[in-house]
């Protein structure tokens, strides 16, 4: 199983054109955390399985002030089947 945390902070400021509807003056900033975990397993000889979760949360606030925010949940899961030494089977679904 694996399993962790991941986190970025990023910011962009722009210097250059000045104030006004297509200026590039003023700085944003972005946020994002995530947890997932992921499990691998065997099942047989012939057959592996690989599901997990994840969840996200980010944030965002632009040039002008304006903040966004959204928050998610996601799955996945696959399915190998070994048919023979040189070929493999997989099948996957996974939401977002």
């Amino acid at each position: 199983m694996s399993a962790g945390l991941d986190f970025f902070r990023e910011t962009a400021r722009g210097e250059g054109r000045g104030p006004g509807p297509f200026g590039s003056s003023g700085e944003e900033e972005l946020e994002s955390i995530g947890i997932f975990a992921q499990v691998r397993q065997d099942v047989g000889t012939r057959v592996s399985l690989s599901y997990g979760a994840r969840i996200d949360a980010q944030r965002f606030r632009a040039v002008n002030g304006t903040k966004f925010s959204d928050e998610g949940i996601s799955i996945n899961g696959s399915i190998d089947y070994t048919l023979t030494d040189t070929l493999t089977f997989n099948a996957c679904l996974a939401s977002n």
